[in-house]
C-alpha cells in the first residue's frame, strides 16, 4: 500500500466566516475627509460603521478603484444598487443596531446608484436619511425621497453640474455645490480641493448641511 508523503489535503471544502461586519471608521472631520475615504476605497461597496446605527457607504462606482467589476455568484446577477443593499442590511443585521441611518457616498455611476437606493430600498433594517455625491451626472434627476438630504459637489465645467443646479433650484431637500476644479491631474485630488473649499465656506446653506451631517454622527 502506497503511503501519502505530502501535506494532508484540507478536511473541508467550504469555511463558513459568517456574515460581514461593517468596518469600524472614525467619523470623518468634514466633507474633505469623506471625499478623500470615498477616493481611497478599493471596493464596489464599503460599508463603514460610524456610530451607533449610523453607517456610511462609500460607492465609487461598480468597478471600484480597483478595476474589478462587481459580479454575483450564482445564477441569479444582481445590479449595483441591489448588492449595496444588500452589503447595507448584512453589516446592520451583523451589528444588531436596526434599524440604522445611513450616509451614502457616490461619485459617477455611484453617484447615481446612491440615488437608486434611497429611492428604491424597501427594508426593514436601514434608511437612507443622508446623501453626498461627488462628480455624479445622474445627481440632477428629481427622484430623491423627500426625506433624504442631498448634498451634490460638482466641477463648474461638468454639465450635469450646470444642470443639476438649475433642476435642484427649487428643492428643498437637495442643495448643489459648484467649484472650479483648477489644474490637479485626477478627480480624486479635484474633488477633495472642491471639498475642502466647502468645508472653509461661510454660505450659510452649506454650513447648515455640513452641521447637519456632524448632528447625525457623519461627521466629527
Amino acid at each position: 500500500m502506497q503511503h501519502q508523503t505530502g501535506p494532508p489535503g484540507p478536511e473541508t471544502s467550504v469555511v463558513d466566516l459568517g456574515p460581514a461586519v461593517a468596518e469600524e471608521a472614525p467619523q470623518p472631520g468634514g466633507l474633505a475627509e469623506l471625499v478623500s475615504a470615498l477616493f481611497a476605497t478599493t471596493r464596489a461597496v464599503t460599508v463603514e460603521r460610524v456610530g451607533l446605527s449610523a453607517y456610511v457607504v462609500h460607492l465609487p462606482g461598480p468597478r471600484g478603484v480597483s478595476g474589478t467589476q462587481l459580479r454575483a455568484v450564482g445564477a441569479v446577477q444582481l445590479t449595483y444598487a441591489e448588492r449595496a443593499a444588500r452589503a447595507i442590511e448584512t453589516a446592520v443585521s451583523a451589528n444588531r443596531d436596526a434599524p440604522a441611518r445611513v450616509l451614502l457616498v457616490g461619485h459617477g455611476e455611484g453617484g447615481a446608484v446612491a440615488l437608486d437606493v434611497a429611492a428604491m430600498a424597501e427594508s426593514q433594517l436601514f434608511d437612507v436619511d443622508r446623501i453626498v455625491t461627488v462628480g455624479a451626472a445622474g445627481a440632477f434627476v428629481p427622484r430623491v425621497p423627500a426625506q433624504a438630504r442631498m448634498l451634490c459637489l460638482e466641477e463648474r465645467t461638468d454639465l450635469g453640474a450646470l444642470l443639476g443646479s438649475v433642476v435642484n433650484a427649487g428643492a428643498g431637500n437637495r442643495l448643489t455645490v459648484v467649484f472650479d476644479g483648477g489644474d490637479s491631474a485626477t478627480a480624486a485630488e479635484r474633488y477633495v480641493a472642491g471639498a475642502r473649499l466647502a468645508d472653509a465656506s461661510d454660505h450659510p446653506d452649506l454650513v447648515r448641511a455640513i452641521e447637519d451631517l456632524r448632528e447625525l454622527s457623519y461627521l466629527s
